[in-house]
C-alpha cells in the first residue's frame, strides 16, 4: 500500500499532547492562519486577471463564470467551511524550527498518510503543493477554463484545492491538504463542522 509521509514543526504543548493522545489533527479556519496572504485571494479578480490573458475568442467561460454572482459567494462561503492542516516535507528548516516549533524547543513529527486516507472525498478534501506565485489561480483559470464547461464538478473541486494552496506572493514552498464535513509544505483541508475551537 502506498503512504505519504509528511512533517509537521510543533510546540510542546497540551494542544500536541492532545493530538496525539487522541490521534487527532486541527485544521485550521484559513481566517486563523497565521499567514494573512493564505486562502486570501480574491476569486472575482482572479478571473478577471485571466480573462485579460486569455484571446477574445477563448473567453467564453470565464465570463460565463464571473457573471455568476452567486456561484463566486457560494463558493467563498464553501472555503469558509474548510479547514486547512499544513505540513513539510523539511526536517531541518532552521526558520520552521524557530517559527512552528517555539524557538528550537518544539518537535518535529512525521505523520504517515496511506493512500486510501488521501483519495477518501468523505475526509480529505485535498492535498496539493502551496503555489507560491503572484496570483496562483488565475494562473490555473488561464489554462483550465474549458473546465468549466465540460466538467463543472471537476472544475469547482480542483479550483478550490488550487484556491487552498496559492499564495498571493512567492516565498517557500510548501505543500496543503483539503477535507470536507518548507521546502515543501503540505496542507490537509477537511471540514469544520462540528470542530471545537481551540
Amino acid at each position: 500500500m502506498e503512504k505519504f509521509i509528511f512533517l509537521k514543526y510543533r510546540p510542546l504543548n497540551q494542544y500536541l499532547l492532545d493530538d496525539l493522545s487522541n490521534s487527532t489533527l486541527y485544521f485550521s479556519p484559513r481566517k486563523d492562519l497565521n499567514d494573512p496572504f493564505d486562502c486570501n485571494i480574491n476569486l472575482k479578480q482572479s478571473i478577471e486577471a485571466a480573462l485579460s490573458k486569455l484571446p477574445e475568442s477563448e473567453q467564453e467561460n470565464l465570463k460565463a463564470f464571473l457573471n455568476q454572482d452567486h456561484i463566486i459567494e457560494r463558493f467563498h462561503n464553501n472555503v469558509d467551511k474548510l479547514g486547512v492542516c499544513s505540513f513539510t516535507l523539511e526536517s531541518e528548516n532552521t526558520l520552521m524550527w524557530s517559527h512552528y516549533a517555539a524557538n528550537h524547543s518544539g518537535v518535529c513529527l512525521a505523520y504517515e498518510f496511506p493512500m486510501k486516507f488521501l483519495n477518501d472525498g468523505d475526509v480529505i478534501f485535498g492535498v496539493d503543493q502551496t503555489r507560491y506565485k503572484e496570483d496562483g489561480l488565475t494562473d490555473w483559470l488561464f489554462k483550465n477554463h474549458q473546465l468549466y464547461k465540460t466538467d463543472h464538478y471537476k472544475f469547482f473541486t480542483t479550483m478550490l484545492t488550487v484556491f487552498l494552496t496559492a499564495k498571493s506572493f512567492p516565498r517557500r514552498s510548501r505543500w496543503n491538504l483539503s477535507s470536507p464535513t518548507s521546502v515543501t509544505f503540505c496542507v490537509l483541508a477537511a471540514s469544520l463542522s462540528g470542530a471545537k475551537p481551540r
